[in-house]
């Protein structure tokens, strides 16, 4: 029986991916791409898992076993490895290190795991080839004096390359020896250095840095250390930020910067917010100052093509030194926005989204039909006030009382010191609270960095775009697009 396939059904979703740019396209499949490569970087010798259960067996049979029920195999010479030994073995969802280190307990031999590959060797015979230490899973939770957990600070196992950092509750999890240390570090806290002690849980407090001086400001066309800087700058990072839902990637900074003034003009999500710092310094000019990105001098159009969620942190220089770098288009004071990096470590993706709806705070007070013909008669302007019988509230139906507001980030991230990227893909359906005001927009940014030739060599890529479709207010859009 044959069947017919409905097509009408998939035209919506064939429209919807039409009104999508390539650019984005790519970015979507670059993120799957780079998080099934992720995924394939974890070691097979560190995730598979063995169990046994083998009594009055030879080293040669239980080697066998292994090899029958994983992908791990051995290298040895039987005259130097005493393979008829015989062993108990009774280990359940084991490591392969705890699963050799029974069955060697109190012998000559000791192994080398490379991925698949073990290699089997006689201590007398071969002094130089150690055994390496077992590694237990770690866990923890990273917190300040406050109780407050730490977001993406970094972990990692003293004298070794192997780290990672902390989610969004604090949480960590890694692999170290029982004797091992571990490093916590994280901007603005002091470095902890931790005695894993045998432990397999750890609860670790942080305290804040007192040398705040030494902190690291961006300035102009490079960095400079707060302590040497005698002018007026202002450095806002990401924990700092405002928690609430934006609509411009301005007012996460708002009321966060002394001087600086930012105001929302009106209920049109396509508004450019009001930007000044330190008073309006010309009647008829533009006072807003200059944007610059990522070392890019842009404004806020430019501004409103990154999503508020990959912004790290936000410096202001509010007095002569940003015209002594910048010259004139300095004037009314310069904000720099440095975008999210790569984080090295464990691959991760996070989401993050919310909904937003607007109401009138404070609704203005304005005069009815009747009241408005009786403050003309009591004017005296009686014959000014012409009563053609209208009586319906204006105010309300300028307004778009149950509009929405929906936002929807997806970011993924990872690498090693050698390799590492970030993509993210921002989605934002702003409708505001003015009648027939809407903002649609898709953002998607992918950056990769790889280090060669012995770290003398950075190759750094870094794309990005903006989909943006819009219905202005008649001011608006003169205002947005003049």
């Amino acid at each position: 029986m044959n069947k017919k396939i409905n097509v009408k059904a998939f035209r919506p979703f064939y429209g919807l991916l039409k009104k999508i740019p390539i650019v984005m396209r790519i970015t979507v499949c670059l993120l799957f791409v780079l998080l099934f490569q992720a995924k394939a970087e974890v070691s097979y010798s560190q995730s598979a898992r063995i169990s046994l259960s083998m009594q009055n067996a030879t080293v040669e049979e239980v080697l066998n076993a292994i090899e029958e029920s994983s992908e791990f195999y051995f290298l040895y010479n039987s005259k130097l490895v005493d393979v008829d030994r015989v062993v108990d073995v009774k280990e359940k969802n084991q490591p392969i290190g705890s699963v050799l280190n029974k069955v060697f307990d109190g012998s000559e031999v000791s192994y080398r795991v490379e991925d698949r590959q073990i290699i089997l060797s006689n201590k007398r015979d071969m002094p130089s080839v150690a055994a390496p230490q077992q590694s237990d899973r770690i866990t923890g939770v990273v917190k300040d004096k406050r109780g407050e957990t730490i977001i993406g600070a970094n972990v990692m196992v003293k004298g070794t390359t192997t780290g990672t950092i902390t989610d969004f509750d604090g949480n960590f999890t890694i692999d170290a020896p029982a004797n091992a240390t571990l490093i916590v570090t994280y901007i603005g806290y002091a470095s902890q250095e931790v005695e894993v002690a045998g432990k397999s849980n750890l609860n670790i407090i942080l305290d804040e840095d007192t040398q705040l001086l030494n902190e690291v400001v961006v300035v102009g066309y490079g960095t400079q250390k707060k302590g040497e800087i005698t002018s007026s700058v202002t450095s806002v990072k990401a924990a700092d930020f405002n928690k609430a839902p934006v609509v411009n990637p301005m007012q996460l900074v708002e009321g966060r910067v002394a001087g600086l003034t930012i105001s929302r003009p009106s209920g049109d999500p396509n508004a450019a917010p009001n930007i000044q710092m330190r008073g309006a310094s010309s009647l008829k000019g533009n006072n807003e100052p200059l944007i610059i990105i990522d070392g890019i001098p842009g404004n806020m159009s430019s501004l409103n093509a990154i999503a508020p969620e990959d912004i790290e942190a936000m410096d202001v220089l509010k007095d002569g030194s940003a015209a002594a770098i910048y010259g004139t288009r300095g004037n009314n004071g310069v904000i720099i926005v440095t975008t999210k990096r790569p984080l090295v470590g464990v691959s991760q993706v996070d989401y993050s989204g919310y909904i937003m709806h607007e109401t009138i705070a404070a609704r203005p007070d304005i005069l009815s039909a009747e009241e408005f013909a009786a403050y003309g008669r009591q004017t005296g302007n009686e014959e000014k006030v012409i009563d053609f019988g209208g009586r319906e509230d204006i105010y309300d139906k300028l307004l778009n009382k149950s509009n929405f507001t929906h936002v929807h980030n997806l970011t993924a991230t990872g690498g090693s010191a050698k390799m590492n990227y970030r993509a993210s893909l921002n989605y934002r359906r702003n409708e505001g609270i003015a009648m027939k005001t809407d903002r649609e927009t898709i953002n998607g940014s992918i950056m990769v960095n790889h280090r060669s030739l012995e770290d003398k060599l950075l190759l750094s890529f870094h794309m990005s775009n903006s989909y943006t479709k819009a219905n202005y207010l008649a001011s608006d859009e003169k205002k947005n697009r003049g």
